[in-house]
């Protein structure tokens, strides 16, 4: 920006800031007449604007200044801090310009913007309100200080008369102590309203209760223990088990109870009162008390009183005895006989042998019958050939798996279809007694009860017969039907 000088006098201007412009002579130069004309001298010869452009007038000059410059001749720093820029600050004047140094709270470059100081959110628990250079908070109820970070401790005043007081924001909770209630624990809780005890009377008492318990009860919040009168028992040989107002004892093996009676001694009778009379008449009766005494797992039990050495002598131990055995007889209570009349194995191998004194007796299987399990079941052999099954070696040897795993399938399958027949009630068992080959044939047998009457023509036309109705039943194991 130039600023205008026209020497020799001065100009008010206005531009964006007042700016002087001067308007003079020349000094030192003269100005004549020329015989028969004027001639204007150019005063801007001499370059007099040191920091501007000259403009030559009529015996003057006129300097446009640059920007920061003002004077006659440019010859001056302009102080922009002149016009107060700096509503709240400090101004600083610089060449062609200035700085502002902003007093607290202020901004901008001109320090003309008030800082939001709320814009932190300083209050945490509280509303903002902006200041100059500071803020104010107003804290939610509950929360203090002036950024409203503190919880108000609600329990400083001790508010819980009977009970921990636990803090809370804008409020507390009382923990109450057994026995008070109601939000600060001022109220006392009448337990006895709820009969705590059982088998007793109660009383209130601040706090809490006590039980005044009845005769062999203990405990007393709840008079419900049976009072221990086990503690003077003399269970001498066992232990003692506690019952209501009584107690018992539990005898170590080969102990019992000593149980005497006795007289009583110290009776004596009253002379001078009849018994079982009149009044008239002076006789009487005296009759003294006797009693039991019993002296708990004291004596020791006799285990030969019960005569257990049946050919022998016993003699008695603590919880056991011990026979010693005649001659020809053994065991525990010598009641065996050394001579083991199952030893020839009398009942074969449909019976089991039991040895008896000079004698023994056979329980037989079932389907056998006889002193010696001699007589059997009635048995009808029958045969029939499998298709969809291969002979192996293994089918010939009856102790292979092979063997009894189809040996048990055959059987089971004969013996279902079998019971569902008219002679199923009669049968006991199916035993396969081979396999050959041609496919697989299959011999087998069928026992019958004692006394069934049965042929075996009925059998093998019952079995024929459920199998064409029952076609399943065969197709499983492929028994060619029309063959048996």
């Amino acid at each position: 920006m130039l600023r205008s000088c026209l020497f020799g006098r001065s100009v008010s201007r206005s531009v964006g800031r007042s700016v002087g412009r001067s308007v003079g002579r020349s000094v030192g130069r003269s100005v004549g007449r020329s015989v028969g004309r004027s001639v204007d001298i150019d005063e801007c010869t001499s370059s007099p604007c040191m920091h501007g452009t000259c403009a030559d007038g009529v015996g003057q000059f006129t300097c446009d200044c640059e920007a920061g410059w003002s004077g006659l001749t440019c010859n001056a720093d302009f102080d922009e801090c002149e016009s107060s820029p700096c509503p709240h600050g400090t101004c600083t004047d610089l060449f062609n310009g200035y700085t502002c140094q902003c007093d607290p709270g202020w901004d901008g470059t001109e320090c003309d913007i008030d800082v939001y100081e709320c814009a932190s959110n300083p209050c945490q628990h509280g509303t903002c309100h902006d200041l100059v250079n500071g803020y104010s908070c107003t804290c939610e109820p509950g929360w203090t200080n002036d950024t409203c970070h503190q919880d108000i401790n609600e329990c400083e005043s001790n508010p819980c008369q009977h009970g921990t007081c636990i803090d809370e924001v804008n409020g507390f909770t009382c923990d109450c102590d057994r026995g008070w209630t109601d939000p600060t624990c001022d109220k006392d809780i009448d337990e006895c309203e709820f009969d705590p005890c059982i088998n007793g009377n109660c009383t209130n008492s601040d706090g809490g209760y006590f039980c005044v318990c009845e005769e062999g009860w203990t405990n007393n919040r709840t008079c419900n223990e049976s009072v221990d009168d086990c503690g003077s028992s003399r269970c001498n040989h066992g232990a003692c088990i506690d019952l209501h107002k009584n107690y018992t004892c539990m005898c170590d093996p080969g102990w019992t109870d000593l149980i005497i009676h006795y007289e009583d001694i110290d009776c004596e009778c009253n002379t001078t009162v009849s018994v079982n009379s009149t009044a008239v008449e002076n006789n009487y009766t005296c009759t003294c008390d006797g009693g039991w005494n019993r002296t708990y797992c004291s004596l020791e039990i006799d285990e030969c009183s019960s005569n257990p050495c049946q050919h022998g002598s016993c003699t008695d131990a603590l919880a056991r005895y011990v026979c010693s055995c005649e001659a020809g007889w053994e065991g525990v209570n010598c009641d065996k006989e050394i001579f083991n009349d199952c030893a020839s194995y009398p009942c074969g191998l449909h019976g089991t042998c039991t040895d008896g004194l000079g004698t023994y007796t056979c329980t037989c299987e079932k389907g056998w019958t006889g002193i010696n399990c001699e007589k059997g079941p009635p048995t009808y052999s029958f045969q029939l050939t499998m298709d969809n099954r291969e002979f192996t070696d293994q089918l010939s040897d009856p102790t292979s798996e092979t063997f009894t795993s189809l040996a048990s399938e055959v059987s089971r399958t004969i013996w279902v279809c079998l019971n569902q027949t008219s002679v199923g009630s009669d049968v006991i068992n199916v035993v396969i007694s081979s396999f050959r080959p041609g496919s697989v044939i299959v011999d087998y047998d069928v026992h019958f009860r004692q006394n069934a009457s049965v042929v075996g023509a009925e059998v093998q036309e019952a079995f024929v017969s459920f199998l064409r109705n029952n076609t399943g039943f065969g197709d499983a194991l492929g028994i060619q039907v029309e063959s048996m």
